[in-house]
């Protein structure tokens, strides 16, 4: 008996310490990262909202080849989603909910049912190409979550840097289309295509 209630105390004192720094952790953790791309605003801006090859530079996607990705393209990238399922990296869906055409977009992801984490995408005029800043916010009022966000922020700071090297890479190295610069497809007519803007 003494044994037990010697381990309740101290799964009591444990508990009481992750509360206590995480109370001391601040509530928000942002993770952010800039590159310099040789393409005009408008065409990096465009391949990132509008999920343009996603597939081929998500770092998330890099790390788990297996996921299976669907996307749903609305015009004017509002309301766009981006599904996926795989077996390391589980389930989860970004969806753009608003965009400043050029500039700026605010996505929503979610990884699990009822937790959104926001993602902010900027692209400003630089030199002969674009500046393009990529934001991620996590906060939370959990102490718990407080203290995986902190604990968290190094390995998502890594990643996301290593997805806005291989994104600056495609950008260079691939011709990227506008809307009105893509010929006509019929999507009906390709089995399992979705439409592009």
């Amino acid at each position: 008996m003494k044994i037990l209630k010697w381990i309740l105390i101290a799964v009591v004192l444990l508990v009481v310490l992750v509360a206590a720094v995480g109370y001391m952790l601040p509530r928000e953790v942002v993770v952010t990262t800039s590159e310099e791309i040789r393409q005009p605003p408008q065409k990096v801006f465009h391949f990132v909202a509008g999920f343009v090859d996603r597939t081929a530079w998500d770092p998330w996607i890099k790390s788990d080849t297996a996921t299976k990705c669907t996307f749903d393209i609305k015009p004017g990238y509002t309301g766009s989603k981006y599904m996926w399922e795989g077996p390391k990296i589980g389930t989860g869906v970004m969806e753009v909910d608003s965009v400043v055409t050029g500039s700026y977009i605010l996505n929503s992801v979610s990884f699990m049912k009822g937790t959104t984490i926001p993602e902010e995408w900027t692209f400003t005029e630089s030199g002969d190409g674009t500046r393009m800043t990529w934001t991620i916010t996590m906060a939370s009022d959990s102490p718990l979550e407080r203290l995986m966000n902190s604990m968290f922020k190094g390995m998502i700071q890594k990643t996301i840097d290593s997805g806005k090297t291989d994104l600056k890479n495609y950008l260079e190295t691939h011709e990227i289309m506008m809307p009105d610069e893509m010929p006509e497809v019929v999507a009906d007519s390709i089995p399992g295509a979705i439409p592009r803007m």
